[in-house]
């Protein structure tokens, strides 16, 4: 089931929702106003004071809260960032860009967390201090009641707290007792000052009790329990929907299809028609041809390795004197004159939150010709990063290149100087790396025309073979398998197959399928076989990499034997998460945010 379906089918009751969202947002409560600059904007929001910033204040990220909650638990976001753990294949070249991935964590939990608690106080799903005449008081008691069943690391931590106990065992019926009395709340405050001192009084010098923290977790829950029942009640699947998802998945079609081999097609391609082709797919994002801004970086460096302090100091002074040099006569003519360092090198920087490469490209030359890492020549990337974009073009600085490294680690010194600044725009062909995936495609896309026209050719040859049977030859054999066997043409470059089977299993069948997707994507083809009748089809379609393909339908699904009403309920079931994942996306685009990231300093 696609994304833009399930948006679709939710979209009568979500889009009113979201409208809500939108009136409040657009001034219609003062909280929601956008012309402050105190809590910033999308446009206006400064790195010093925000991690992001949104049209809605309440959704904007203080640099101070996003670093508090990575600090109260580093470890949690580590393990999201790499579950597979430090040592593993998946993990960060450096200490410095794990960190980056686990903040990177952090980023997406609060803006969920924000964007959804905005969501839940528009629609006034909990009180925000219930009271005896709280519409939400009973239900909001009966949470409280049931919360030790409904969260265990809270009942954990009442059984730390020695409350509500009987025979080391917890109670549930002395707890329910405790919040119809209204003693419960002063009982967990009391145990836990006596049992974790400092913890509470750190909660204190925030203004908070250990109770209140609680009962806004408590209340945050209790909402998003009520806005997925929301979210989730608005499902609807049409029964032509059903149907045509129960046919691709279960039906048994028994078809016959005819592939025409490429591999014998010869086509050329100038290298106009790849520019051609590029200008064409440049702004398709998954060819990931569009750049911000990015800096052009000149610099020097010194190894330091295995040297003693004397023989540092001296590499230091050199340093020291080259950057004299380079700030007194120009950077290139200090490379000229003060050829003491070990190397030389000029390399294009981008401010990309990419977390993998950090602005880094992926590698560079060395002498033999041979390629390398640019990070086993400059190290963890975020300090040259922070360089290059903080500073004015012209600005010439020392910087400790260090690597960041558990083993096989480094620690050099270097000069840096930013020459210059390009705009934005697209990486040029010549730069791209892509040259030979658009010669292959635009080689398989010709291959294909061509091997239309060529399998058309044959076809007629089989209307003109037909046309000489009688009713009674057609119905005595199958003249489309004798035609293929004796034609000498056809048998040659026609290989006739049959499948039994779903759709979906026959589609899954073919591998080698990256070229055919250029052309061709699955939900088309799905489409296109639930359109079949019985019967030869002459539409010709690319199949795999290597060849083109019509069906000739035998036999089609029995639809009464199908239980459409036992599907539809397993669909709703299996779609009631996705749905509430969709609708906070959603949000998340009304809201408009601004990403900061690039720009805080790690």
């Amino acid at each position: 089931m696609k994304m833009s379906t399930l948006r679709d089918q939710s979209a009568p009751v979500l889009y009113g929702l979201v409208v809500l969202f939108i009136l409040a947002m657009g001034g219609f409560g003062s909280i929601f106003s956008s012309t402050s600059s105190d809590r910033g904007n999308s446009e206006n929001c400064d790195p010093e004071r925000f991690v992001a910033c949104s049209d809605n204040q309440n959704i904007s990220i203080t640099v101070e809260e996003y670093f508090r909650r990575y600090n109260n638990n580093p470890g949690f976001f580590h393990n999201r960032a790499n579950p597979f753990g430090p040592n593993s294949p998946y993990s960060a070249t450096d200490q410095q860009l794990d960190t980056i991935n686990a903040l990177n964590q952090v980023w997406s939990s609060l803006i969920n967390e924000k964007v959804n608690s905005q969501f839940v106080s528009d629609l006034e799903l909990v009180s925000e201090d219930p009271n005896e005449n709280s519409p939400h008081l009973e239900e909001i008691l009966a949470f409280i009641k049931n919360y030790p069943n409904f969260n265990p690391t809270y009942k954990a931590e009442l059984e730390i707290l020695g409350l509500f106990m009987v025979d080391s065992t917890f109670n549930q019926v002395l707890y329910e007792a405790s919040v119809d009395n209204g003693i419960l709340y002063s009982k967990l405050n009391d145990a836990f000052a006596l049992t974790f001192p400092q913890q509470d009084l750190q909660i204190k010098t925030q203004g908070s009790s250990r109770w209140n923290n609680w009962f806004s977790t408590m209340k945050r829950q209790l909402a998003n329990v009520k806005l997925n029942y929301i979210i989730n009640s608005t499902q609807s699947l049409s029964e032509l929907e059903l149907k045509d998802q129960l046919l691709l998945e279960q039906g048994i079609y028994n078809l016959d299809y005819l592939t025409y081999s490429l591999s014998d097609i010869e086509v050329e391609i100038t290298d106009n028609e790849i520019q051609d082709y590029y200008n064409s797919i440049k702004d398709d994002e998954s060819y990931n041809l569009k750049k911000d801004t990015r800096r052009v970086v000149q610099f020097v460096k010194w190894n330091m390795n295995d040297l003693n302090e004397n023989e540092k100091d001296s590499i230091k002074k050199l340093a020291k004197d080259f950057r004299k040099s380079a700030r007194r006569n120009g950077f290139d003519t200090a490379v000229e004159k003060n050829n003491t360092y070990s190397l030389s090198k000029e390399i294009t920087l981008s401010n990309e939150f990419s977390l993998s490469g950090s602005g880094l490209g992926t590698q560079t030359k060395k002498l033999d010709g041979s390629s390398a890492p640019f990070y086993n020549i400059i190290g963890a990337g975020r300090k040259i990063i922070e360089f290059a974009f903080t500073n004015d073009i012209g600005e010439i600085k020392l910087l400790n290149i260090n690597s960041d490294r558990k083993t096989n680690g480094f620690n050099d010194i270097g000069i840096f100087h930013i020459k210059e600044e390009l705009s934005e725009g697209y990486i040029p062909l010549e730069e791209s790396g892509i040259k030979d995936r658009l010669e292959k495609e635009l080689t398989y896309a010709k291959k294909c025309e061509l091997a239309k026209v060529e399998f058309n050719s044959m076809l007629n040859n089989y209307s003109d073979f037909l046309s000489d049977l009688s009713q009674e030859d057609i119905d005595s054999f199958d003249p489309l398998s004798y035609w293929l066997e004796n034609d000498e043409a056809a048998s040659k470059n026609i290989l006739i197959r049959n499948h039994k089977g779903s759709i979906n299993d026959f589609l899954l069948s073919f591998i080698n399928t990256d070229l055919r997707n250029t052309l061709i994507s699955i939900p088309e083809l799905k489409g296109f076989l639930l359109t079949l009748d019985e019967g030869l089809d002459f539409t010709m379609n690319p199949i795999d990499n290597e060849s083109i393909v019509l069906f000739r339908v035998n036999e089609l699904p029995d639809e009464n034997s199908m239980d459409l009403s036992l599907y539809k309920s397993n669909e709703l079931e299996k779609l009631k998460n996705t749905q509430s994942s969709l609708f906070l996306e959603d949000q998340k685009e009304t809201a408009n945010i601004k990403d900061n990231r690039t720009q805080v300093i790690y």
